[in-house]
């Protein structure tokens, strides 16, 4: 057995192996992105404006929101991670890989890192190509050296998520298109279980702000916060590095425990199958049930979770036969997991409905309403003062006090009360109301006293003087 963690052959021979993935990365970057700014400079010479280039977004290609660099942020790292580990999905291969003089720790790590090799090579040359390209444009406001090599840090961090967690699919899953379908879905598992989240929310939780949890959602991944929004920051930057490093090492520690012997089969881990087809389960009940609620009711939920158990079985099993004792228990165990998730949202059992702050907690309060406001703006307003602070708290109160309905009242309305607080505790507190599903009352002590505010005649003043 050989001393150490890295093998230098082994690394050779992965990158002599597939050399043509990281080719055909760096050929779509450069025809995303360097080459057309190229052809633009021969075209309309150095001191034209940029803008004049719409080929494939070039203007979005620093924020990741170009087509292709999105794209190949998605795909390449999940194609480098499958052909690296390729030998543990094929019976013989992995039988030799193992027979050799190397430990798992050393055909991890050096798998591991001729991956990202292959993945990051084609950043690095475009990169370069990136900053030559825009030299002249480096005066000009947006095409400054400092976006450019922003584009690169946040690429490398987007493109180290994407490829860890292709990496984990690959050291749960036994052939390799499992490996590439868990690792593009896995990709995306926590925006979508969000989203899912927000979906129960939205449905049977009156006054959810929507707005929060597609904030977190987006904020998910690397891959999707960048493009959405303008960039990443230092700090997210840190936080989506740590976490793809966490789960590079919970891959490795799974590859020290995989069963050779299960190459070639679905998922080498039991519970991998079986957390694999409640998710399945679920995803496929949230998306059915909120779709069909309005036609079935509850019958939605139940059509949405016989299909998503069906092919969450047969997909994480690898066979049609489903119909045995341990999937009759799966039947069982997800049925009551969904029931006690929708029976929690539908009687709030969080308490989420009637939550409202003490005055006495909160710091400051933003209301946003065409109530509110004496121009009908939905213009938010933030209160400070005690006074507004005790009537903001008021009226939030009468609005839960005088609700009549049942869960969310996001299907009724497009006027919107919303009350964003943030308490002096430094945490934050959000509600979405529709005023059509509680009969608002403009004659309200409380909503008198807001429209009084000195929050509010400064606002008043302020439109006046730049209405001139």
């Amino acid at each position: 057995m050989k001393k150490g963690i890295f093998s230098k052959t082994l690394f050779a021979e992965n990158l002599k192996r597939f050399w043509a993935v990281s080719a055909v990365g760096f050929a779509i970057y450069f025809i995303s992105g360097p080459f057309p700014i190229l052809v633009n400079n021969a075209r309309y010479g150095i001191n034209e404006n940029l803008y004049r280039v719409d080929y494939l977004n070039t203007w979005g290609i620093f924020y990741n929101r170009n087509l292709g660099f999105e794209g190949m942020h998605y795909i390449l790292p999940i194609v480098a991670a499958v052909c690296v580990f390729s030998y543990l999905n094929k019976v013989n291969s992995v039988g030799v890989m193992h027979a050799m003089p190397f430990s798992r720790r050393m055909l991890y790590i050096t798998n591991y890192i001729s991956g990202l090799v292959l993945c990051i090579v084609p950043l690095l040359l475009n990169w370069g190509l990136l900053a030559a390209a825009c030299r002249n444009y480096k005066e000009l406001e947006g095409f400054r050296y400092s976006l450019v090599n922003g584009w690169f840090i946040g690429s490398f961090t987007i493109v180290l998520f994407v490829f860890s967690i292709a990496v984990l699919a690959c050291m749960v899953s036994g052939n390799n298109v499992i490996a590439v379908l868990t690792g593009a879905a896995l990709n995306f598992l926590a925006a979508v279980l969000v989203i899912c989240i927000y979906g129960y929310a939205g449905r049977f939780l009156y006054g959810f702000d929507a707005d929060v949890m597609w904030s977190l959602a987006a904020k998910t991944s690397p891959l999707i916060s960048m493009p959405i929004n303008g960039g990443l920051l230092i700090h997210e930057i840190i936080i989506y590095i740590i976490i793809a490093l966490v789960i590079s090492v919970l891959a490795y520690l799974l590859y020290k425990v995989r069963r050779l012997e299960r190459a070639g089969d679905g998922y080498v881990f039991g519970w991998v199958q079986t957390v694999i087809g409640f998710l399945f389960v679920f995803v496929i009940t949230t998306g059915t049930g909120l779709v069909l609620f309005d036609g079935l009711g509850i019958a939605g939920y139940i059509v949405g979770f016989i299909v998503g158990f069906i092919v969450g079985q047969m997909i994480s099993l690898k066979t049609f036969n489903i119909f045995n004792v341990t999937c009759l228990r799966n039947f069982v165990v997800f049925a009551l997991i969904m029931i006690a998730v929708v029976c929690a949202f539908a009687f709030d059992i969080f308490g989420y409905q009637k939550r409202v702050p003490k005055a006495e907690d909160v710091a400051s309060v933003e209301i946003g309403s065409t109530y509110l406001r004496y121009d009908q703006s939905m213009m938010p307003v933030t209160f400070t003062s005690g006074n507004a602070i005790d009537a903001a708290v008021g009226l939030h109160q009468e609005i839960v006090d005088n609700y009549k309905g049942n869960g969310s009242d996001h299907y009724y309305s497009n006027d919107r009360i919303i009350f964003k607080y943030t308490l002096k505790n430094g945490s934050t507190l959000s509600r979405d109301y529709s005023p059509a599903s509680f009969r608002f009352n403009t004659d309200s002590e409380n909503f008198e006293k807001l429209r009084q505010s000195e929050e509010i005649v400064s606002s008043i003043e302020a439109l006046r003087k730049l209405s001139g």
